[in-house]
């Protein structure tokens, strides 16, 4: 049971990325951000956390921002008729200027944060674990069951029939940016509360796993959650694989690459 509360555990953040990069896939705009987004989720969650010495406040006001900033890269980006995929790039580039440049104002360092503000129970991260796992299922319904679900797979499929009815299939685009940046701030959240403080680069790259588990899963959702499954397996022996004597010699470095490489033989 220990092994699945684990694998469970560690697939939670990478999950529901990947729910909110299903969601903007739908849509036909690539989440190309939710990378630099998970780290930006990450700090604000912190930043705010330890403010308030709340940990509604700080999850609220932290995926509340990043919805906001990746509905607005949306909107703008489609008012200056930009690339979607290189805006998508640009963020990642400024969300680690960003948060690099409040680090430093705020708290002195641009290294790990850390504070007896942000170490949370084990109940309320394991909390927080089942909150990923719900939301990632309320996406999936959402997109599946509900008119605004229908509006976001008719814009990246026939984006024609919304103008005919008298819909605006850039609106849901942004909607579907929304969706993917709060998914990814809530799985920032998610790690940084877990390891009980804020480090650079948070996201090590789950971003990245998460538009690879989307195409590896064709865009479909129980696709994307095997997908998801594999690589949280991954990660799993890549962190307790050293606890066996045969790989006690083999450099940590290596063991935490598992996930990369499995995404890279499965692409």
């Amino acid at each position: 049971m220990d092994f699945l509360w684990q694998l469970f555990r560690t697939t939670a953040p990478l999950l529901v990325t990947s729910t909110g990069v299903l969601v903007s896939e739908y849509a036909g705009v690539m989440a190309i951000f939710a990378d630099g987004f998970i780290s930006l989720g990450g700090f604000l969650s912190y930043c705010f956390m330890v403010q308030t010495g709340s940990p509604f406040v700080s999850v609220f006001f932290s995926t509340a921002i990043c919805t906001v900033l990746g509905y607005g890269a949306a909107f703008v980006t489609q008012k200056l008729r930009a690339n979607p995929f290189l805006t998508g790039l640009a963020l990642n580039i400024a969300v680690t200027g960003i948060i690099s440049f409040l680090s430093v104002v705020f708290f002195g360092t641009r290294g790990v944060l850390a504070s007896s503000q942000y170490n949370l129970p084990e109940g309320a991260v394991s909390g927080m674990v089942w909150c990923a796992w719900f939301l990632s299922l309320l996406v999936v319904l959402m997109l599946v069951f509900t008119k605004a679900g229908t509006y976001i797979r008719i814009t990246g499929s026939a984006p024609e029939v919304m103008k005919v009815r008298g819909l605006s299939p850039e609106r849901w685009e942004s909607v579907s940016w929304a969706i993917a940046a709060f998914c990814a701030a809530f799985a920032g959240n998610l790690l940084s509360i877990h390891l009980g403080s804020f480090v650079p680069h948070l996201s090590a790259g789950r971003g990245w796993t998460a538009l690879a588990a989307v195409f590896l899963g064709r865009k479909k959702a129980y696709g994307v959650f095997l997908g998801v499954l594999v690589f949280g397996l991954a990660e799993y022996v890549g962190n307790n694989v050293q606890r066996i004597a045969f790989f006690e010699n083999v450099p940590s470095a290596l063991l935490l690459t598992l996930p990369y490489i499995a995404a890279l033989l499965l692409i």
